[in-house]
């Protein structure tokens, strides 16, 4: 995917080592569970559905998909989203761009029932959906969609579905501070979260790469 400011492709991220290893290890731990109980109880039926809920959990999972960038609010918008709040005097990043994929396409997600928190030096903020096509501070909203080559289009339904790109525009309380870091909390219901951390450059542009 070319990225909108830049013009560079952005190159999707795999699952680092300890990502795969925490995933393998949910689902195989439910799994586990989940036969051990049907084998002690062989008349009986799984009563929470273990072994369905761990498969359909890692079936909605998702995966950062791309390179995450910071936006500094200029002229009503978010690098070329169109926001519902004015610029901060303060430097710092107003709001962040996060393109996801599912892990596995089996089952859509449903972005409504995805929950989105931030944790910076202020604190963490649980933010609410937006739905008005003008993201205020605190919420977050789908800003854009994609599809696979070479169309590049996607549905216009809310549901997240393989091999589909959603870019998540994040926007918190306040500025996240130029030298901090933040953490982003991307919940699926069910699911297993997408947790990102990123440190922020000492200097902020009004698009700016953010790092590991």
């Amino acid at each position: 995917m070319r990225h909108r400011e830049t013009g560079s492709w952005d190159r999707s991220r795999g699952l680092t080592v300890l990502e795969l290893l925490v995933l393998v290890a949910i689902v195989a731990g439910g799994v586990a569970l989940g036969l051990f109980w049907e084998s002690t109880h062989p008349r009986g039926r799984t009563p929470t559905g273990i072994i369905p809920y761990s498969v359909k959990t890692a079936e909605r999972s998702m995966v950062v998909a791309g390179e995450i960038y910071g936006y500094r609010v200029r002229d009503g918008r978010a690098g070329d989203i169109p926001v519902g709040f004015p610029p901060d005097p303060r430097p710092g990043i107003d709001a962040l761009s996060i393109p996801v994929q599912l892990i596995v396409g089996q089952g859509p997600l449903d972005m409504s029932s995805v929950g989105v928190a931030v944790r910076s030096r202020g604190g963490t903020a649980v933010l609410i959906r937006d739905e008005s096509g003008l993201p205020g501070r605190s919420s977050w909203a789908v800003a854009e969609k994609a599809g696979v080559m070479p169309l590049q289009d996607a549905d216009r339904d809310n549901l997240l579905e393989e091999p589909e790109t959603f870019w998540i525009l994040v926007v918190p309380p306040g500025p996240l501070d130029p030298g901090g870091h933040v953490t982003v909390t991307i919940s699926p219901v069910p699911g297993i979260p997408l947790v990102i951390d990123r440190d922020i450059p000492p200097t902020v542009n009004p698009v700016t790469l953010l790092s590991f």
